[in-house]
């Protein structure tokens, strides 16, 4: 159900229903685009390739945090920290899963598809949550004390994450069937 604020928000905006057809326009152009251009990459240099999108994906996670610790910094938005958190924790998950991938040198326990595939898995949820929780949150602002705190905690809780899946990888659930 649609609350008053945002039904409001919602018939007061007339370029709403402009916006909306043309954002689904553009995914179905999209989709129109990813069917003539689809090519498979070849598996002697997929490692390569995948290692280079990898590492591009925790700069901008990184960059990401970085600029909403600052705009958190400057205008005390709690979706800011939300976001500066959710990025760090995906960066530091993305770089686990990045180095745990088959043939790269072992990441604290021997590598394997199912380990890098549990932290791909845990990536996104931390991600996908992180930005449901942003957006929930909206524009309040509230000024946290010991934020260096937090983020430093948050950190350490992702490494602690990291070390225990690597850990306790045969306890977790298989998250890579190879017959499937």
């Amino acid at each position: 159900m649609i609350t008053g604020s945002v039904k409001e928000r919602v018939l007061a905006d007339r370029g709403f229903l402009p916006k909306i057809v043309l954002s689904v326009l553009f995914f179905l152009f999209l989709t129109f685009l990813a069917g003539r251009f689809y090519l498979v990459v070849n598996k002697d240099i997929y490692p390569s390739v995948h290692m280079a999108m990898e590492f591009v994906g925790i700069i901008v996670a990184v960059c990401s945090s970085l600029m909403s610790w600052y705009d958190y910094k400057y205008k005390h938005e709690l979706r800011m920290l939300i976001l500066c958190l959710t990025f760090c924790g995906v960066a530091l998950m993305e770089f686990a899963h990045a180095v745990s991938y088959l043939g790269m040198p072992d990441f604290i326990t021997p590598n394997s598809v199912n380990k890098a595939s549990t932290y791909w898995i845990i990536f996104n949820l931390i991600f996908s949550s992180g930005l449901v929780a942003a957006v929930f949150c909206g524009s309040r602002v509230k000024k946290v004390g010991q934020v260096t705190l937090l983020l430093t905690s948050f950190s350490l809780a992702t490494l602690a994450l990291i070390v225990a899946v690597a850990l306790f990888l045969p306890v977790l659930p298989p998250m890579y069937n190879p017959v499937a």
